[in-house]
């Protein structure tokens, strides 16, 4: 696996293949949340295609916080896609194929209990000790709805 800053990606994958994870929550963009889906997002990927080279990065997108995975490879791409029922999308200039699929707090947390601990880092594996309900009184804080 290879991980590259998203600007030497870029410049070296121009047609690169594109997996968008829209974040629903409003504000997330450089927030600690954000990053942390980034992470279980990465994660997945090492699972998933442990020898892909990709990039990722949070951009906003439209007023829409995303995370960007692009890949060099399209099968590395479309497995991602597969496993987190991304749909084809054809909003993205530029990148040779493009999916985009929902990916919310919900969706996190079972994509990151789904996870063995080994993917995880140690921020990470901190975080899924936490209880349900330090959870709730975290979302609570940053104002939005306490999930079910």
């Amino acid at each position: 696996m290879r991980r590259l800053p998203w600007s030497d990606f870029v410049r070296n994958h121009p047609r690169a293949h594109l997996v968008v994870a829209f974040l629903p929550e409003a504000g997330e963009i450089g927030t600690p949340q954000a990053r942390a889906k980034r992470d279980v997002l990465i994660s997945t990927i090492r699972q998933l295609v442990p020898l892909a080279v990709y990039a990722t990065t949070i951009v906003r997108a439209s007023g829409q916080a995303e995370i960007h995975c692009a890949f060099a490879d399209e099968a590395a791409a479309a497995l991602l896609a597969a496993a987190m029922k991304a749909k084809v999308v054809g909003r993205y200039t530029g990148y040779a194929s493009q999916r985009r699929f929902r990916f919310d707090d919900a969706a996190a947390w079972a994509l990151r209990g789904a996870l063995p601990p080994s993917a995880l880092g140690k921020s990470q594996r901190q975080r899924m000790r936490e209880s349900p309900s330090e959870t709730a009184n975290a979302r609570a804080k940053r104002g939005l709805p306490q999930s079910e």
